[in-house]
């Protein structure tokens, strides 16, 4: 007997009305972690409507103040500017990572979603760091990073994708993110810069797909160091742009407020926002309506992730009968 089924009720849930990026921060007053004691994995650190932070691996926790460089005010996606709070980060390196295995001990974070749209992650960010991320345990996720320094200047690049982005490890520039291909060189290697340029405010974006019936897990860590993490934030794609595209990432702003010595009296001015471009959201509706499909028949519609429907010849990320694929 043929089944209806309603497949896209959680995307479009996930691009309703209010499409605005959800930031998701820690507590660590309520966390109250001091790194003394061992945090067992599968610890939810954050979490809200869009998806859950937790710790991958069972490691000492403890709180990381960010930065009191200028730029500590974040805006994703054209939202309103958000103060950057203090995070938690741990006392071990990551060990055992390759380009196809997790680490098998030290700090690692991971994001689990059952929506779809983009994940930025901000960290106090060093260019002579290694950042690793992962789609699922067994594959390395292509991403978007970028990093403010506290004199203005700024690393952005993105990592060598196809169309569907996987890895590009065809890619003629693939040598210069990855080097002999065993894992991400540093961000100032990847910009071209001659030396490592330092500390700074920074970010990593993504596409995340996810539904209730394939939540999508984003592993994410530092190589050689203990990767800081605040929180998440999640954005909606932007009406009417296709959905899972490394170029579609939001825009994200870095900005800071003036700053009044209390005893002098004197006045250090907000530094000038820093931009990273990417799309902004602007308000109203992004949402697509339930669709109905034949779970039965061979020859079942096919949908991209935007509940439009599409023909074997559409490539990418599709839906049918229920679940997702590849179509090539």
């Amino acid at each position: 007997m043929k089944k209806n089924l309603l497949l896209l009720a959680a995307l479009a849930a996930t691009m309703g009305a209010s499409a605005q990026s959800n930031y998701c921060f820690m507590d660590m007053g309520a966390l109250g972690y001091d790194g003394s004691a061992d945090i067992p994995e599968g610890t939810i650190l954050c979490q809200d409507d869009n998806g859950t932070l937790s710790l991958f691996i069972t490691e000492p926790l403890k709180t990381f103040t960010p930065s009191k460089a200028p730029y500590e005010y974040v805006a994703v996606a054209g939202g309103e500017a958000q103060k950057i709070v203090a995070g938690t980060t741990g006392n071990n390196n990551p060990k055992g990572q390759s380009m196809s295995n997790l680490p098998t001990s030290g700090l690692v974070y991971k994001f689990t979603t059952t929506k779809s749209g983009f994940l930025t992650v901000l960290t106090k960010m060093n260019s002579n760091k290694n950042y690793w991320v992962f789609r699922g345990t067994q594959s390395f996720a292509p991403y978007r990073l970028g990093m403010v320094l506290d004199n203005g200047s700024t690393i952005e690049y993105v990592i060598p994708h196809n169309e569907y982005d996987e890895l590009d490890e065809a890619s003629a520039d693939f040598a210069k993110y990855f080097g002999e291909g065993n894992g991400p060189v540093v961000p100032y290697i990847a910009a071209g810069l001659e030396a490592n340029a330092g500390e700074g405010s920074g970010f990593i974006s993504l596409p995340v797909i996810g539904d209730p019936t394939m939540p999508d897990e984003i592993y994410f860590w530092a190589q050689g160091s203990k990767m800081a993490c605040d929180g998440f934030i999640f954005t909606p794609t932007a009406e009417g742009e296709e959905f899972s595209s490394l170029e579609k990432c939001p825009q994200v702003v870095f900005s800071g407020v003036e700053k009044v010595n209390g005893e002098t009296g004197e006045v250090t001015p907000a530094p000038t926002p820093v931009t990273f471009e990417g799309y902004t959201v602007a308000g109203g509706s992004s949402a697509i309506e339930d669709i109905i499909v034949d779970a039965d028949a061979e020859n079942a519609p096919m949908f991209n992730v935007l509940g439009q429907q599409v023909d074997a010849s559409y490539k990418g990320l599709v839906i049918k009968n229920g679940k997702k694929f590849i179509n090539r």
